[in-house]
């Protein structure tokens, strides 16, 4: 897998040691999205995930951040839609691959169903209990295998009463 094995030695020739998470990046197999959306009061923004047929998704860090609260923020498993709504930015962590991500991510999709429930989280407005982001990070040692070739939501409502701003950032890596 490595063609050039003397970037990984040091001057004295002794094994340099990366996190499995770098190295997958060094292999053009770390992928990342982030976008910013506008959510009005007591309205959804919903995020479409489709993992493909021939390689493991894992997730590895999802991250949602608000400008103001409350909101929940909830992750669905096998999701039925009639439309796959906008197509996302997202791309390869290491600039120099070619390799494009097989996972596809969407805002706004048509939603039949949102399936099966994964996750609940909770952003308050204020207090003592205040935070701004929910997820897992690349830090966390928790990381979630998806299922293949199928679809999964994540759904952030904003309860509070004015417009939001709404942070989405993904970071996986496809084997």
């Amino acid at each position: 897998m490595f063609e050039q094995p003397w970037k990984y030695l040091t001057d004295t020739n002794a094994v340099k040691n990366i996190s499995n998470d770098n190295a997958l990046i060094h292999q053009g197999k770390g992928f990342q999205h982030s976008n910013i959306h506008s959510v009005t009061a007591g309205a959804n923004i919903d995020h479409l995930i489709i993992t493909p047929s021939d390689v493991d998704v894992h997730m590895r860090a999802w991250q949602v951040r608000v400008s103001s609260g409350p909101v929940t923020v909830n992750a669905y498993e096998d999701a039925v839609v009639s439309n796959n709504g906008t197509a996302e930015p997202s791309g390869n962590l290491n600039r120099q691959s070619v390799i494009a991500n097989k996972c596809l991510i969407y805002h706004t999709p048509t939603i039949t169903s949102v399936g099966n429930l994964l996750e609940s989280n909770f952003i308050s407005a204020s207090g003592s209990c205040a935070h701004l982001t929910v997820g897992y990070d690349a830090t966390s040692p928790v990381e979630l295998l998806l299922k293949r070739n199928t679809k999964y939501i994540i759904r952030v409502n904003n309860g509070g009463g004015s417009t939001a701003s709404v942070y989405v950032k993904l970071f996986w890596y496809e084997i």
